[in-house]
């Protein structure tokens, strides 16, 4: 490592040898164990030389170098405090408007893992105004580039009352709807985690914001989904939502109630009672009992007779702040943790 980043170091009018150098680099800092940080710490200050250089090759491979050291499991957070000390968050706030691919994606891993870490750490990617451009990447042609950019955008929303209002502010949850309204699963997915973030975590300002921006119209839909995990999220996100609306009722009910019925998400509701998921079926039926009057019973015949082994899905308790994916190693969508606990935030 001394060797390759005295090299480096004197790179800069060799631009064939600065980017083989910072290659290398970036294939020190990888590796499953990752390598000791001790040793891949005398790097940092050379990659944050690197991801200013006006070259896209250089750029590119500095940038998922800190991607590689800044995807930390360590609960300390250490690795990703590190890369906050540096001062170069603004710059990756840069690259994530680079008009290449193969640039923005390292750079936007890079923000992702940073707001895993601690509220602090999280802030500091707010203060320096990652929103703006996370927000334009919702609408960003790249699938994988939609879906990394909700990832990040639900760990920010796992955060706190403030950061939540910092994601609204500026115009989030309209791009996230209109994500679940229109977009492929595996999209869906990781917006329909930032949305239920809101709905658990934050407060009724907030969520009457949702509920005004037809975030319950949009959760609704993805009731038809055949995926079981987004099915659960969707009826832990419309729980919550219901709970806000018993506490804002009138004389004339609860007005999510209203939306739900005039949507068609109490149909989708009902259809949920003959669902073979032992979970969604009890929730729906919960759901339906507690908020919707309702002449007839429920029929318990319609209850599944063999549980469906593989897909059980435990509920948190609403209220609690949520955590998108916490830690979740994936690349969007297999979550190693049990889903909905919601107690922290979701990694890669």
């Amino acid at each position: 490592m001394p060797l390759l980043l005295n090299l480096l170091q004197n790179s800069h009018d060799k631009i064939s040898l600065m980017r083989n150098g910072t290659w290398a680099l970036s294939n020190l800092c990888r590796g499953k164990p990752c390598p000791d940080f001790k040793f891949v710490a005398e790097a940092l200050p050379m990659l944050s030389q690197l991801i200013n250089v006006n070259d896209d090759e250089t750029n590119t491979d500095a940038c998922w170098a800190l991607s590689y050291i800044s995807d930390d499991t360590d609960n300390s957070n250490d690795k990703i405090q590190a890369i906050v000390s540096l001062g170069i968050i603004p710059r990756l706030n840069q690259l994530l408007a680079h008009p290449k691919v193969k640039v923005l994606t390292p750079a936007l891993r890079t923000i992702g893992n940073i707001v895993t870490g601690t509220d602090a750490q999280t802030q500091a990617a707010l203060e320096a105004k990652v929103m703006v451009p996370l927000v334009n990447l919702l609408a960003n042609s790249a699938r994988n580039i939609r879906k990394e950019a909700c990832w990040t955008i639900s760990n920010i929303t796992a955060g706190t009352a403030h950061q939540i209002n910092n994601v609204l502010r500026h115009q989030a949850i309209p791009a996230l709807v209109r994500i679940l309204n229109t977009d492929v699963l595996e999209v869906k997915k990781e917006a329909a985690y930032a949305v239920s973030n809101v709905t658990s975590g934050g407060n009724d300002d907030q969520k009457n914001y949702l509920i005004k921006q037809k975030v319950v119209e949009a959760i609704c839909t993805l009731l038809d989904e055949h995926d079981p995990k987004i099915i659960s999220l969707a009826l832990e996100a419309l729980n919550n939502l219901l709970d806000y609306g018993k506490k804002v009722a009138t004389e004339e009910g609860n007005p999510v109630c209203d939306i739900i019925e005039e949507c068609g998400g109490l149909d989708r509701l009902e259809d949920l009672q003959q669902h073979e998921n032992q979970d969604i079926y009890t929730r729906s039926v919960n759901l339906v009992r507690e908020y919707f009057e309702c002449e007839d019973e429920v029929d318990a015949t319609l209850a599944p007779t063999v549980e469906s082994t593989g897909n059980q899905f435990a509920f948190g308790t609403s209220g609690g702040a949520p955590v998108s994916m916490g830690p979740q190693t994936s690349t969007f969508g297999a979550n190693t943790i049990a889903p909905f606990t919601f107690q922290g935030k979701f990694a890669f």
